[in-house]
């Protein structure tokens, strides 16, 4: 029981104060922190900043789940837009729908993510008419 108690207290203790950026890692592909790039083949998605994170702490209960949105540019060639994302919601970009899949770390109660801490991980899929061996396969219809 004791050896329990010691092991909560330490790990308390390790959960205090701000999470930085050495508490996320980016071992998925398509991961990227805030101003880095995640290469996703044809679109490459540049998290640019957390306008929201309302999430409901891991360490709490809520009413009401929350969200985080999250605000990102997405190139593909010379092309680029801005978007707004958040966690399992897909959206138009690039002649495909991109959706945020993932965010670390979780929210503590009475703790502040440092903004280079978040990461962030992204999934593209292409269009069916944009799909490039569906479109360039013999037969294919060019539009």
């Amino acid at each position: 029981m004791m050896l329990k108690t010691l092991l909560a207290a330490g790990l308390l203790a390790a959960m205090s104060g701000c999470v930085t950026a050495q508490d996320a890692e980016c071992d998925d592909e398509g991961c990227a922190a805030i101003g880095d790039v995640a290469d996703l083949g044809a679109v490459s998605v540049t998290p640019l900043e957390v306008i929201e994170d309302s999430r409901c702490p891991v360490d709490a209960q809520c009413i009401q789940a929350g969200t985080v949105r999250v605000r990102t540019r997405v190139e593909r060639g010379s092309a680029e837009q801005t978007i707004e994302l958040e966690p399992g919601k897909p959206v138009p970009a690039m002649s495909g729908m991109l959706v945020m899949t993932a965010v670390q770390p979780g929210r503590m109660a009475d703790e502040t993510i440092d903004p280079a801490a978040y990461r962030f991980t992204f999934q593209w899929t292409p269009h069916l008419l944009d799909d490039p061996i569906r479109t360039n396969s013999p037969g294919a219809a060019t539009f």
